[in-house]
Formats: C-alpha cells, sequence, structure tokens
C-alpha cells in the first residue's frame, strides 16, 4: 500500500517535531463535544464550515502537543 505522504514530506514533518501518520488517520468532531456555542464557532471557522454543520471530520497527517 502506498503511503499519503513521501519520503520527503514524513522527514519535514519528523525534522519539526511531529509525530507522523504517514497512512493518515481522522478525527470526528460534534458541536456536542463542545462546552459553549464559542468553541464550536472557532473550529468552524478555522476549518471554513458554517456553524450549522452536523459534525466536522478531520483528516490529519501528524500530531504534536
Amino acid at each position: 500500500m502506498t503511503k499519503f505522504l513521501n519520503k520527503n514530506q514524513i522527514d519535514s514533518l519528523k525534522e519539526k517535531d511531529w509525530t507522523v501518520v504517514p497512512d493518515c488517520a481522522y478525527v470526528n468532531l460534534y458541536p456536542e463535544d463542545f462546552g459553549c456555542n464559542d468553541s464550536w464557532e472557532q473550529i468552524c471557522d478555522q476549518v471554513g464550515l458554517p456553524y450549522d454543520v452536523s459534525q466536522i471530520q478531520i483528516l490529519y497527517v501528524g500530531v504534536k502537543s
């Protein structure tokens, strides 16, 4: 199976201290996961979606804490 990221992309992310997920993964977010509307609206703004969506699915190739 071909990885989503190529070796150069993986190496570049690792150099920036990301934990790389070369085959990708996703997380589902729902409005009810957040205590206040402001948080949901900020996430919607960040990903360019309207506030009334029922969920947001985010595909990612790296994580950092």
